[in-house]
């Protein structure tokens, strides 16, 4: 019978005796001989109690129907999210759709359990007594021992049922399909005398264990700062059996953790400060290792914004010492039918390497190593976190620009004491022809030392392109700092006071890239707190000089020198440069040393050598610009809403298109005219476009970074000439 019957039956007794009492219960107190003066109030107070109990009976049944439809309501696979075809067996176990999240140790977070299920599925633990056997002793542990109080019906019996689906349960020497349900926990050891739950029953499938084990609960704070003095943000605390402690302490960390943006050369990705596989273990460890017997202390989360702190009641288990964690062979499990439950659960993996696997996973992010501590009778893991950053990775090729990155250093005021900078500029422009480095200027000043130490609490980046969607950015941002998405402002104003408020107290880098509109800095600018400096940069020198607070925080940022320019394209090309080393530097000065033309020339170069086809050919054909043109752009310059890698007449023409007919036209004209080197003055230009006044279309030009002022006259880059000439054809 199911569950809810036992209380919604008795309702439907209790309501009818209710309805009925006033013809009966007169009768039977004047039976029983009661004063007839007090007949009638006798009965009206009984039926009372009788409808409040009907009552109280009917809202308890209703919520065990409620809860019998959501458990039963779809399948184990409906209440699990896959990818990759893999499933999460706690996900199943616990009936719900939110899963329990485990990190790959490359790439970002993978949801829905591990992505190497062949691994984990060879050489599979049977044997029914494997982690009892590994704590060396014949003494029964706390977990196998009789709840007295508790029975049958204390248990969640549609979560038993599914794990008694899962496939490592079924693999088990002591598992046998024909088994009643009962019969199959008995046979698992999950019930002792007379039938009655073990406390690792209770502990693993309780509806409501924390009514036999006060401490047995996980209390989750996220706090305001490092030492606790202004409170906390958020916490939450689970109670249910272990399996749904685990899940939701997983989910109020990715509510709360930091996400950081990874652009690669081929897509972008998003993933946690922390590595959620070394947060689950130290979780997982606490559920399955901690002391239960006798404490009615529970687990705590602490989440600050430099560390986690997991800390679970109970010290190490004799004889383990903090030196042999994750060192000495074997382990320890004080609870070993709690841990058979979590390994068949696929939450732990062979005992004994869990400590491993955490470090393994601190690791591969680059950060530093668990810290375990045992005081007071508990036992501690800090997992510390990321700097924030939503940052590209550091440019792997950044050649001559030492003294840009020493000049943008300058005008911040930034020291190599690493103290907070001096006043100078907190907003910098960097402006350069497109191609000139900017992007790889900015990425290479985020990641330098001396600026990390001067914004401890990271960087935040945005690349923002000719049509940004700002709340989309700013919502990135909002969400790094800790706000969660179901706070998201739905206006650029509501944003831009979220993120102000985020970023008041804190030190940190903004940088917003690829600017094209003075009015798409405006949000960001304005939520800028006062301790944090923001760089901008731009090809359009008509946005740098408006949004500039002084002419001097514009940097201009120049082309390479020509031995540097050398030195880029031998990087790239070493065997062509060391064979042809005239040719390579006719090369670069034709190329006018464009980073992004040595860049596209030097990888040309590097495959037509490898090839074996000789590069003398190509290197004359590159001097001309066309070929660089039809060249893809550099891996760093891939377009991540198409996924693609645009060509480099692609990249220009982002500029040329923002001009109206006849600016283009003349800009176009120019290229077909162009001197080597191409430089103009007002009255050829003049000439050239049959105008009476050429300065609005010179002034246009310079604003879209298309003309250069250089000494009185108009530079033009040689990949724009080619450019410039190639307008004309179409």
């Amino acid at each position: 019978m199911k569950k809810w019957a036992f209380t919604i039956l008795p309702a439907l007794g209790l309501a009818g005796l209710a309805w009925s009492g006033r013809q009966w219960l007169p009768k039977f107190f004047q039976f029983v001989g009661t004063n007839s003066d007090l007949i009638q109030g006798l009965a009206d107070f009984v039926q009372l109690i009788l409808w409040a109990f009907t009552a109280l009976m009917a809202v308890l049944g209703i919520r065990r129907v409620m809860r019998e439809r959501r458990q039963s309501s779809s399948s184990a696979h409906d209440n699990s999210i896959t990818i990759g075809g893999s499933v999460s067996d706690s996900a199943i176990v616990s009936g719900s759709k939110n899963v329990v999240v485990k990190e790959s140790l490359v790439g970002g977070d993978v949801i829905g359990g591990d992505k190497s299920e062949d691994k984990s599925t060879t050489n599979i633990i049977i044997a029914p007594n494997y982690f009892k056997e590994q704590m060396g002793t014949q003494t029964m542990t706390f977990d196998y021992e009789t709840c007295s109080s508790a029975h049958w019906g204390d248990l969640d019996n549609e979560a038993i049922k599914r794990f008694l689906q899962l496939k490592f349960v079924r693999e088990q020497q002591d598992f046998n399909a024909a088994l009643t349900p009962k019969e199959q926990f008995q046979r698992f050891q999950f019930a002792g005398e007379k039938g009655r739950p073990t406390y690792g029953a209770i502990l693993g499938f309780g509806e409501f264990p924390n009514s036999f084990l006060a401490g047995c609960a996980t209390y989750c704070y996220y706090w305001r700062d490092p030492e606790r003095l202004s409170g906390f943000h958020d916490s939450q605390s689970f109670q249910g059996n272990l399996l749904s402690q685990l899940e939701g302490t997983m989910a109020f960390l990715q509510k709360h953790l930091n996400l950081e943006r990874l652009i690669e050369a081929d897509r972008r990705i998003e993933r946690f400060d922390l590595p959620l596989e070394a947060a689950q273990e130290a979780i997982v460890n606490a559920l399955v290792h901690r002391e239960y017997r006798n404490r009615y202390d529970p687990i705590t989360l602490n989440l600050f914004e430099d560390r986690l702190e997991v800390i679970s009641p109970g010290t190490l288990p004799p004889p383990l010492t903090l030196e042999q964690l994750g060192v000495a062979p074997g382990t320890y499990p004080r609870n070993p039918l709690i841990a058979r439950v979590f390994y068949l659960c696929r939450l732990v993996e062979r005992a004994g390497t869990g400590i491993a696997r955490m470090r393994a996973a601190m690791k591969s992010r680059g950060l530093s190593e668990p810290e375990f501590s045992a005081t007071a009778g508990k036992f501690q893991v800090i997992l510390r976190r990321k700097r924030l950053s939503l940052t590209p990775p550091s440019p792997h090729l950044v050649i001559g620009r030492e003294a840009a990155l020493a000049d943008l250093k300058q005008l911040f005021g930034i020291t190599a004491s690493g103290q907070k900078p001096v006043a100078k500029q907190s907003i910098i422009v960097v402006r350069g022809w497109p191609g000139v480095g900017k992007t790889t200027l900015a990425a290479a000043f985020a990641h330098d030392a001396e600026v990390t130490k001067v914004f401890p609490d990271g960087v935040l980046w945005a690349s923002l392109g000719q049509n940004p969607v700002l709340l989309v950015e700013m919502a990135a941002w909002t969400r790094a700092l800790g706000l969660g998405d179901f706070q998201r402002a739905s206006t650029l104003i509501e944003a831009s006071a979220q993120l102000a408020a985020l970023l008041r107290h804190k030190r940190m880098l903004l940088i917003l890239d690829d600017v094209w509109e003075v009015e798409h800095v405006a949000p960001f600018q304005q939520a800028r707190g006062q301790d944090c400096a923001l760089l901008i940069t731009t090809r359009e020198s008509a946005a740098a000089n408006a949004l500039a607070s002084a002419p001097e925080a514009v940097y201009n940022l120049p082309v390479l020198a020509e031995e540097e320019a050398l030195r880029l394209l031998h990087a790239l090309a070493p065997a062509v440069v060391d064979q042809y080393s005239n040719e390579s530097r006719e090369l670069v000065r034709a190329l006018e040393c464009l980073p992004l033309a040595i860049q596209v020339a030097g990888h040309k170069l590097n495959a037509e050598a490898h090839l074996g086809l000789g590069a003398a050919e190509l290197l004359v054909e590159l001097q001309e610009g066309t070929k660089i043109l039809a060249q893809k752009a550099p891996a760093d310059r891939v377009d991540l809403e198409r996924q693609t890698l645009p060509k480099v007449d692609v990249l220009l023409k982002k500029s040329t298109d923002r001009l109206d007919e006849q600016t283009r036209e003349s800009f176009a004209v120019l290229g077909a005219f162009a001197p080597k080197p191409a430089t103009f003055d007002l009255a050829a230009m003049k000439a050239v476009w049959q105008v009476q006044d050429p300065k609005p279309i010179v002034r246009e030009l310079v604003n879209r970074g298309l003309l250069e002022p250089v000494n009185g006259k108009f530079q033009m880059h040689a990949l724009l000439v080619a450019h410039a000439k190639a307008l004309l054809t179409e």
